[in-house]
């Protein structure tokens, strides 16, 4: 392949030659003197010319869409696409680079970088752009891409690559991808498609250590998308060592290979962001040191080929296999989420003689198992290299220290510092467990047993244990229980009566044995009667406090619901039809029972009607109504009238109040109903929420007692 990029190079020099000779202008000179970029306020018909004018720090400003042969920027600018897009004619040459930025501060922003190739090329280490000794930001909508086309053999390209000594950086909105994907295969077997971005460094260093002053740096930031078909990020073994690569942010993924590739002895650093490919980050020599982010293989199984040079891995989030450069490895995993068929994967294929240089470390994050993957990490070659993180599987204890252990959690396992983990012992009459748990963290009931009429529940020095208490030292919780409260059923004469007392009495139960006492309340107000029955010879409101004692002094109680008693007028009882929407008002505590247990849905005491009086309220029920319906009303003419017409009459229900003391039942309409299209309450709230609903209300029906000034 490297014979087939020489004679290419040749011929394109050979070309060149004879158009030079045969004064033939190349194709840009062609075209119409059309400004395609300018620098200040002057235009220029290409973006060399612009190039040849700018200065140290300016603009130069793409006015439109164009194509451009290859560019080398000499000094530092900003290269404002203008949201144009600029197309890299990369010609007939078997590699070649677009854009080449070679000294100061150099910004591309707010645009689409596009390289185009014609059909049937053999193209070998092309690079879009190119960054060497100067610094490059690639800013806000940047889109740097690749386009394939049929025929197109591709070996190893980069959209972008820095090197000796430069720096690039990308921020929030930059895409580093490829276009026509499709087509990736087209070449054959020995297609690897395009690389996102390379990293090399200083060509002769071969030292193991990294220069912040004099290494090649990459730093990608958030809101960056690079997915490319090889490589996302990729960098350059045994002669291109010396390079920082910052990962803070974005999205980096390869479909065909790794995320990062890292050969070269360097610096890479994951504080953020996504990393995806077949694996997620291979290292090969150099320091990984991750501190956040998400990084995924998603290869299966894992697999390291044993060739001990050039990319091998498949299938781990992390895969570390040494170079034929021997070169050391440290990897650090401090934070973050890594996952794959093995989270961490390390091995020492075959040429590869000095395992002994690799170091790995993990005091944190988060390491899941994909794929149907078995082991959340492998390690041929480093032990005792776990004291933190937590991972869904088991740890080998051959990779946990002295003086740390794994602690099972509801994610998995956790390693911790023993001084870290605490024990929490649970004590139920003769059975006792005991659960690990980390400082700090809170620990899970466990089963308690359960007796009739109790409620268990786990104590801590006599006290209920509250489970959402971090726990910060030992601790033993003892089973306990508490009695439960006895069921209270109240029974009376009539919870509203017209003669002169009412005898209300409770029944209580409980599992437990137990026994009762009782304290009766009236109007608020604590009463004498201390048995199961008071009888009532005031009007008001009274409930019952039941206090239930076990033989052991444990008391719970409990207190009954209101019954009301009065001593004047007619309850009148409130019932409500499911199945026709009608609601039926009785006296009669055998109707509104044998309703009741029909399926009418009893609602409690509408209103007290006087015994008595001068204005009777009618009843009367519509035989036609296939699920009945009763209408009411105190117009003795309508009564008679609803008779001839077939309804039945059943005489006088309740009378209404003295319209000057007593309170309106007010009276609605449902026009939507055929039957149940009354209804009547002394709630205004009632009333209203109904009118809100579309009834209509027709004001007032008749009058009720009023209850409260009596």
């Amino acid at each position: 392949m490297k014979k087939n990029c020489r004679r290419w190079a040749a011929f394109a020099m050979v070309l060149a030659a004879l158009v030079a000779a045969v004064g033939l202008a190349p194709k840009a000179a062609l075209a119409a003197e059309r400004a395609v970029a300018k620098v200040g306020g002057t235009s220029y018909p290409t973006l060399a010319a612009a190039e040849e004018a700018a200065k140290d720090g300016d603009t130069i400003t793409l006015l439109d869409s164009t194509e451009t042969t290859p560019v080398t920027f000499d000094q530092g600018v900003t290269l404002d696409l203008g949201g144009n897009t600029l197309s890299i004619v990369a010609g007939e040459g078997s590699s070649g680079v677009g854009l080449t930025f070679t000294k100061g501060a150099n910004k591309i922003c707010n645009g689409t970088l596009v390289d185009t190739r014609s059909a049937n090329n053999e193209l070998c280490g092309f690079i879009a752009v190119r960054v060497m000794g100067s610094g490059v930001s690639l800013e806000t909508d940047t889109l740097a891409v690749q386009t394939y086309v049929p025929n197109t053999k591709v070996n190893y390209n980069y959209i972008l690559r820095v090197e000796d000594d430069a720096s690039l950086t990308l921020n929030s909105g930059t895409k580093v991808t490829e276009i026509n994907e499709d087509n990736l295969v087209a070449g054959g077997e020995d297609t690897w498609g395009t690389a996102g971005v390379a990293v090399f460094g200083n060509s002769a260093t071969t030292d193991t250590k990294v220069d912040e002053a004099t290494a090649t740096k990459l730093t990608v930031n958030d809101g960056v998308t690079i997915s490319t078909s090889s490589f996302a990020i990729a960098g350059n073994g045994s002669k291109s060592n010396n390079t920082i690569i910052t990962i803070n942010g974005g999205e980096m993924t390869s479909s065909y290979a790794q995320g990062i590739y890292h050969p070269q002895y360097g610096s890479l650093v994951v504080n953020g962001g996504t990393i995806t490919g077949q694996s997620g980050i291979e290292m090969r020599s150099g320091e990984l040191e991750v501190n956040g982010g998400t990084i995924v293989g998603t290869g299966t199984p894992v697999e390291v080929n044993p060739n001990g040079n050039g990319s091998t891995s498949a299938g781990a989030g992390i895969a570390i296999a040494q170079h034929t450069t021997k070169l050391p490895i440290k990897v650090a995993v401090n934070d973050g989420t890594i996952s794959g068929f093995s989270a961490v994967y390390e091995s020492t294929p075959e040429k590869e003689p000095n395992p002994d240089v690799i170091e790995l470390s993990i005091t944190g994050g988060t390491f899941k198992v994909t794929n149907g993957g078995t082991n959340v990490l492998y390690s041929e070659n480093v032990t005792k290299f776990v004291t933190g993180g937590t991972f869904e599987g088991t740890v080998p204890a051959e990779y946990i220290p002295e003086g740390f252990a794994p602690v099972e959690t509801e994610d998995g396992f956790t390693v911790a510092d023993d001084e870290d983990i605490l024990t929490v012992t649970f004590v139920d009459g003769e059975d006792k467990a005991t659960v690990e748990v980390l400082s700090g963290a809170t620990v899970a009931s466990q089963p308690i047993t359960a007796v009739a009429g109790y409620e268990p529940y786990w104590a801590l020095n006599g006290a209920e244990y509250d489970f959402d208490t971090p726990v910060t030292a030992d601790i033993t919780l003892t089973a306990a229980q508490r009695l439960l409260p006895p069921t209270l059923t109240i029974e009376s004469d009539n919870p509203a009566v017209t003669g002169n007392k009412v005898t209300i009495t409770v029944k209580a139960e409980s599992d437990a044995k137990v026994t009762y006492t009782y304290k009766w309340y009236g109007n608020g107000q604590a009463l004498s009667e201390t048995s199961d029955t008071l009888v009532a010879s005031a009007e008001g409101s009274y409930y019952v406090v039941v206090t239930a004692t076990d033989a052991d002094g444990l008391t719970a109680e409990a207190q009954s619901n209101d019954t009301y008693v009065y001593f004047y007028g007619t309850v009148m009882y409130r019932l409500y039809n499911p199945y026709n929407g009608e609601h039926l008002y009785t006296a009669s505590t055998l109707e509104r029972d044998f309703l009741d247990s029909i399926g009418w849905n009893y609602e409690g005491i509408g209103w007290i009607a006087p015994q008595g009086g001068s204005a009777p309220v009618y009843r009367l029920n519509n035989p036609f109504s296939a699920l009945g319906d009763h209408h009411y009303t105190t117009s003795i003419e309508e009564y008679e009238t609803l008779q001839e017409l077939g309804w039945e009459g059943e005489g006088i229900a309740w009378y209404s109040a003295d319209k000057e003391t007593g309170v309106p039942v007010l009276r609605q309409y449902n026009p939507f109903a055929s039957s149940g299209t009354h209804n009547y309450t002394v709630s205004e709230e009632e009333r209203d929420n109904l009118v809100s609903l579309g009834w209509k209300d027709e004001g007032i029906g008749w009058y009720a007692l009023d209850t409260e000034a009596k």
